[in-house]
């Protein structure tokens, strides 16, 4: 059986946080830049939405900074899961 593919972005309008998200399902990651984000065209086509949490103070990351706090939240949760 094939598996599906999960679409999250990455957006500060996010409704969970990387550590309530599935990280065993097949990810698709979306990302946008540091000023406008994901589209909300794309935002649309998301499953779902995780917030990045930021200190005070911080409005936004760039994409290279979000993608890797994201990937390190996932990678994290897949091991943890392995345990």
């Amino acid at each position: 059986m094939r598996r599906q593919t999960c679409v999250v972005a990455a957006t500060p309008q996010g409704s969970m946080t990387i550590q309530e998200l599935d990280v065993t399902q097949n990810l698709c990651l979306v990302f946008g830049n540091e000023g406008a984000g994901v589209s909300p065209r794309i935002l649309e086509q998301c499953q779902k939405r995780i917030l990045i949490p930021m200190a005070d103070g911080v409005d936004s990351l760039n994409v290279a900074s979000a993608s890797a706090v994201f990937l390190y939240g996932v990678r994290s949760g897949r091991i943890a899961m392995r345990r």
